[in-house]
């Protein structure tokens, strides 16, 4: 494919840099040192079978994963520098990403890591807009974002004789076909002028399993509708919507063809439409606001977490990233597009928002040592770059939506039960592991505080008016009630200590031969409650 074809007379030139600007560091980066202003003029996608063409500036999409070709690296790395290209992109795991990128270095050639979760279909329609290139019979040059998707539909259309209708992830069409003769029933009438799906009993679980579903499906036709088919639209494993369409018969032995078309143009759109979303930043608003949505509501679904391309089976955590209680104007929105960028090394899809001095993110991740040590990197990237200090907690990882809500009022607990006593070793993470005794303590100090009646009644009278006798009836408690050791402790003679627990129990009532009693003392002056 060629990027001259189309182009005024080749005054356009796309440099690598640029390419990867347009298509965000989330999607491709360069690993290399070599320069990112070399021009590319043809895209070329390859499998690891035949030989690669002598055409310099080529930009090549080696389609294979790095770790199981490292074989091959020094013989296609090679080619590609004697031949001049403009650069190599592939896929893969770090180890294998690393050998490419030594060897590419030794040749004076640009590597580019795509992301591991988008398909090189995918990748290539994205690169192909971004690039300014003709696909297929879309001209990826001419007209708006929703110019393109019309363009899509219709020839989808065209090609099924049905409808074709984009809907985005609240069901609403963002683009239909308007080709003469398709057919077309009362429901995609019905959607289209009142640009929303009707609701119906099944709508909610087909529309859950089109989004999960890898390829198109064939929906079961259902009484006053046209027989239809389905398939998401999206990036890597990000949703952006989905594409429906009306078969005027039973596909039989077509129905590999047709789904095959189906998916093809489900990867153009989802090229057009993460650039449209990406342009507009409505896409970041609407994920943060439905994030937001999550951490506001009392329970989750599965469709919930679809939409945001999430799913609970790969496991899911809460991390919070608290600023204090007064941040400066602008620290937190450089907060959250710092977090953000950075646990996007962790799972594509990491969600954050602001909530209140917090910045909030959901995470993909089946470690949660793994949550906790990228927390750690990015809040000490936060001190370091932008010179906040932040106290950030960590959630379990679950695996069932219903308990996504739980985990996030757990990293809320971590970070209160932190802000309420000084912990005895400096965390830079919370977590339940490291904060179970500090938040067993923060529980029953809110329990007490909730019930005056469960306050003992010289308590409060005793921390107020002889603060001695509450340090040394504490002393002796937490010595095991050895009073020597109490004495040693708080620095004073045996006796006086003697004195003070005699006070204590004739002077305030404390009845310290009951062991329960004991304990409920302890832990009320544990807690300082007054």
């Amino acid at each position: 494919m060629r990027l001259e074809d189309g182009l005024s007379g080749g005054e356009r030139q796309q440099h690598i840099d640029e390419l990867i600007g347009l298509l965000g560091a989330d999607t491709v980066a360069r690993v290399t040192q070599a320069g990112g202003d070399r021009v590319v003029k043809h895209i070329e996608f390859f499998e690891s079978v035949g030989e690669l063409p002598d055409s310099p500036g080529t930009l090549l999409l080696y389609g294979v994963r790095a770790e199981d070709h490292m074989g091959e690296a020094r013989e296609v790395l090679s080619a590609a520098s004697r031949f001049g290209y403009s650069g190599v992109a592939i896929k893969g795991a770090p180890r294998g990403i690393e050998y490419w990128k030594d060897i590419a270095e030794e040749f004076d050639l640009v590597l580019m890591k795509v992301n591991i979760t988008l398909s090189w279909r995918t990748f290539e329609a994205m690169l192909a807009y971004a690039a300014g290139e003709q696909v297929g019979d879309i001209d990826y040059l001419a007209g708006s974002p929703l110019d393109l998707l019309s363009g899509i539909v219709n020839e989808l259309a065209g090609y099924l004789g049905g409808s074709v209708v984009i809907e985005d992830l609240g069901r609403r069409p963002v683009v239909h076909s308007t080709v003469p003769g398709q057919l077309i029933d009362a429901l995609r009438t019905q959607t289209i002028l009142s640009r929303s799906t009707p609701p119906s009993p099944q709508d909610s679980e087909q529309y859950q399993a089109v989004l999960q579903s890898p390829v198109p499906i064939l929906q079961p036709k259902l009484p006053r509708e046209a027989l239809r088919t389905a398939v998401a639209v999206r990036a890597g494993t990000r949703p952006l919507g989905s594409m429906w369409a009306i078969l005027p018969a039973d596909p039989g032995a077509q129905w590999p063809d047709i789904a095959d078309r189906m998916s093809a143009s489900a990867s153009r759109a989802a090229g057009v439409m993460l650039d449209l979303l990406r342009s507009s930043e409505m896409g970041v608003k609407d994920r943060a606001q439905r994030l937001r949505r999550i951490l506001r509501a009392n329970t989750v679904s599965d469709s919930d977490l679809t939409e945001l391309g999430l799913s609970a089976t790969r496991g899911l955590a809460f991390i919070a990233f608290d600023a204090g209680s007064q941040p400066q104007p602008g620290e937190l929105d450089a907060c959250r597009a710092m977090v953000q960028q950075q646990l996007r090394l962790l799972h594509a899809e990491a969600l954050t928002a602001i909530e209140g001095t917090k910045v909030i993110a959901l995470v993909e991740s089946g470690s949660a040592d793994m949550v906790a040590a990228y927390a750690s990197k990015v809040q000490l990237l936060l001190e370091r770059s932008l010179g906040l200090h932040t106290t950030v907690a960590a959630s379990n990882v679950v695996r069932e939506a219903a308990e996504v809500i739980a985990q996030r009022r757990l990293v809320e607990r971590l970070l209160r039960a932190a802000s309420q006593r000084p912990l005895p070793v400096k965390q830079q993470v919370l977590t339940i592991d490291s904060m179970r005794t500090q938040l067993f303590l923060s529980s029953v100090a809110e329990l007490v505080a909730s019930d005056s009646d469960l306050t003992l009644p010289g308590i409060a009278g005793m921390v107020s008016t002889d603060p001695d006798t509450a340090d040394s009836l504490l002393a002796w408690i937490a010595s095991g009630q050895n009073v020597a050791y109490a004495a040693e402790e708080l620095g004073v003679h045996k006796n006086t200590v003697r004195y003070r627990l005699r006070k204590a129990q004739e002077h305030f009532g404390f009845n310290l031969k009951d062991p329960d009693e004991v304990l409920a003392i302890w832990l009320q002056l544990t807690l300082n409650l007054k």
